[in-house]
């Protein structure tokens, strides 16, 4: 009878470790699995952009804290009016730059299932008559070596995109990184003793606000001789 007592308690016990091992690895499991999402949506429907501009397109899921990386994004229509800004095409956001005048539409959908959302993107023309103007003083000195930044202020409706800088002698100055061609701002760097020009241009309309640079003598070098 005892050892009958003992085989039925012993079973009970193994039956409740293994349910409370079952309870655990669930509990792991639902911790660490990734969440896949059920539902996709957008803030809304439609946006409007001018051309030249980058913008970012933003999906939420239900839940909330499933995993983004299901979301996949596509131009649906519209591929020569939009482009992806990078070969990122995953996630809860996506970033696009507007080519031309037009309307695309952009897809965002949870991978292996039926569930996507859309976004109309209605690209308008950059404005005829925008203008930039200069921030700070028309001439500057900087001396050799230096690098420093120049910058112009555009009005509403002006791509940033549009606005193309150059300079006339790069003897003197060199762009400090081959980005900062385009843009309300550039960086430079001073090369050599001399003068010449910057110029921002709006590509759009032909306006365009100059600097003139003068590259002097670094003072430290003075100073060392000096010494």
């Amino acid at each position: 009878m005892k050892t009958k007592k003992y085989f039925r308690l012993f079973t009970a016990f193994l039956f409740i470790a293994a349910m409370i091992g079952g309870l655990f690895s669930v509990s792991v499991k639902a911790d660490y699995d990734d969440v896949k999402p059920t539902k996709v949506s957008v803030s809304s429907a439609k946006k409007s952009v001018t051309v030249g501009n980058e913008f970012t397109l933003h999906a939420f899921t239900t839940p909330v804290e499933a995993e983004d990386d299901y979301l996949v994004w596509s131009i649906v229509s519209g591929k020569g009016v939009i482009r992806f800004e990078d070969n990122d095409r995953t996630g809860d956001d996506a970033d696009f730059v507007a080519l031309k005048k037009g309307t695309a539409k952009v897809c965002v959908k949870i991978k292996g299932t039926s569930e996507k959302a859309y976004i109309t993107i209605t690209v308008k023309a950059a404005s005829k008559k925008g203008t930039i103007k200069r921030i700070g003083k028309a001439v500057r000195t900087v001396e050799i070596g230096d690098d420093f930044d120049l910058e112009v202020k555009k009005s509403s409706g002006v791509s940033s995109r549009k606005l193309k800088w150059s300079i006339k002698n790069s003897r003197y100055v060199k762009f400090a990184k081959w980005e900062d061609k385009k843009g309300t701002e550039a960086e430079f760097i001073a090369k050599r003793i001399g003068t010449t020009k910057i110029t921002c241009k709006n590509t759009a309309t032909g306006k365009s606000v100059t600097f003139t640079i003068k590259v002097v003598p670094d003072d430290d070098d003075y100073d060392d001789d000096d010494d």
